[in-house]
């Protein structure tokens, strides 16, 4: 998750840096999150593959959370085989990063204004 999350705030080239956390770069705020789910939930042929991750924008100095939300994702696997169900998970793994990023970049901009 946090590979896909870095990538996805490295390719939206609005951020001059990505770290991940005890890295070199330090800023003025920091994503702190938390997987609460990564399955598949079978409610009929084929499974979802379901991600949902917490995520919390923290200023470094103080500590003090300035945003947060719960990102849930699914994504229709269409078959039960392996290779398929990854590739759901795959696909909500994007997307669920590229909403987080967006967000965050979003909250962070704010944040600076009201500073």
């Amino acid at each position: 998750m946090q590979t896909s999350l870095l990538r996805a705030f490295e390719d939206s080239g609005r951020i001059l840096s990505v770290a991940r956390p005890g890295g070199p770069v330090r800023g003025e705020l920091q994503l702190a999150s938390e997987l609460r789910a990564f399955e598949s939930i079978y409610s009929g042929a084929s499974p979802d593959a379901v991600i949902e991750l917490q995520a919390r924008l923290v200023r470094v100095t103080d500590g003090t959370a300035v945003a947060a939300k719960t990102f849930r994702v699914s994504e229709a696997a269409g078959g039960t085989e392996v290779a398929t169900v990854s590739d759901a998970f795959s696909r909500a793994l994007d997307r669920a990063s590229a909403k987080v990023a967006g967000w965050t970049l979003t909250e962070g901009n704010r944040a600076a204004a009201r500073k």
